[in-house]
């Protein structure tokens, strides 16, 4: 039996903690993994020093800690364990902490930039989506400190991996206690219930996304809300709404336009392809990530960062019901496999091949990413 231990925030309900939805994957396959041979025990604190054969360290327990305190923390896991894993779940592929790489033995990120070469020059912000905003919406400057370069760690680049995103995750029904004991109580998050896509819909376009935050991403979402209320379609309007009736709305929708924001890729996203929905979002071909659902023209419709096609793409769409359902039932199909039995098998397949290995695998060699 090799022992694996998750250093992870919880996820909290009176007294009953669950992993962030990061590590959801390990619940769903937590039977898969123990017939493997893997023992998982979860850590809800960064103050205790597990010992194991292996141990993964969610990055956002470390959320503002000065890097001494990360740095220390990690050498005194190599002391107790075999193997340090390090998931990055930052929101965007361009936030990055690659000053940890000398201290782990491999660096786990649910999205990635194609080009890696991104990784090594000065982007503002340090995402590829912010610089753009910053530069079309002629956005003063700000003072953001760059992230380390990978070429500065260039001995220890192929610890970087791709791990997986929100996309395989818990869809928790918050208005559903039987699923919020399943969860919380027996530890078991219910599947997603996806809808079908030829479903009666009677919203043309679902755009409820949150109002507020990051100025730059802000003006990109506001110029999605704009251009779309200019346009003479059945939309949803902004304004929060419980979740319940989010996703009911999502549910009767033909189309959900899924903006940026801190990240590209979103839950609202995988919310659109569980419900049926034919997604249209901002290219993501600079982006390699897993599960993938944004496969261009196939299992979701791209648009310009600029936002320039928005209208016309929207407006295709709309008017071709075929090609709109034959998108949503490609990002069906795709996510539907991986809740498969045999996604889960193949999932828990490998992660104990991850795990059980001694050193990690170059992204140069094409091994550590998903197609």
């Amino acid at each position: 039996m090799k022992s694996v231990s998750i250093v992870s925030r919880p996820q909290s309900l009176t007294r009953c903690r669950v992993p962030s939805r990061v590590f959801f994957p390990y619940v769903l396959c937590s039977r898969r993994l123990s017939n493997a041979q893997i023992s998982v025990n979860y850590v809800y604190s960064r103050d205790q020093i597990p010992a194991a054969d292996a141990v993964m360290v969610e990055s956002k327990i470390f959320y503002r800690a000065p890097d001494d305190e990360v740095f220390r923390y990690l050498k005194n896991l190599h002391n107790r364990c075999g193997k340090v894993i390090w998931v990055d779940n930052r929101d965007s592929a361009g936030n990055t902490q690659f000053e940890v790489l000398p201290y782990v033995d491999e660096y786990w990120k649910g999205q990635l930039y194609a080009d890696l070469d991104n990784y090594n020059r000065e982007v503002r912000f340090n995402r590829l989506h912010s610089e753009f905003f910053a530069d079309h919406y002629d956005m003063e400057a700000v003072d953001v400190p760059f992230d380390r370069k990978l070429s500065d760690y260039a001995e220890h680049q192929n610890k970087v991996q791709l791990g997986w995103n929100v996309g395989f995750g818990n869809y928790l029904n918050l208005s559903s206690l039987s699923e919020m004991a399943l969860l919380y109580v027996l530890k078991r998050p219910q599947f997603p219930e996806f809808i079908r896509a030829d479903a009666s819909r009677d919203i043309d376009v679902h755009c409820r996304f949150r109002r507020g935050g990051e100025p730059i991403y802000q003006c990109h979402r506001d110029d999605f809300a704009e251009r779309l209320q200019r346009m003479d379609v059945a939309i949803t309007n902004r304004e929060p709404v419980p979740r319940k009736q989010f996703v009911s709305e999502m549910r009767r929708a033909k189309i959900v336009v899924s903006p940026f924001g801190w990240g590209e890729v979103c839950y609202r996203d995988f919310e659109a392809v569980i419900n049926g929905s034919c997604l249209v979002k901002p290219s993501m071909e600079h982006i390699t990530t897993w599960p993938n659902i944004f496969r261009a023209n196939e299992s979701y419709i791209p648009v310009r960062w600029d936002l320039a096609d928005l209208e016309s793409t929207v407006l295709a769409l709309l008017r071709d019901h075929d090609r709109r359902l034959s998108i949503a039932n490609a990002a069906q199909t795709e996510l539907q496999s991986l809740y498969s039995k045999h996604g889960l098998d193949l999932f828990a397949q490998d992660q104990t091949t991850r795990l059980c290995r001694g050193s990690a695998t170059a992204l140069a060699d094409g091994n550590s990413c998903r197609s």
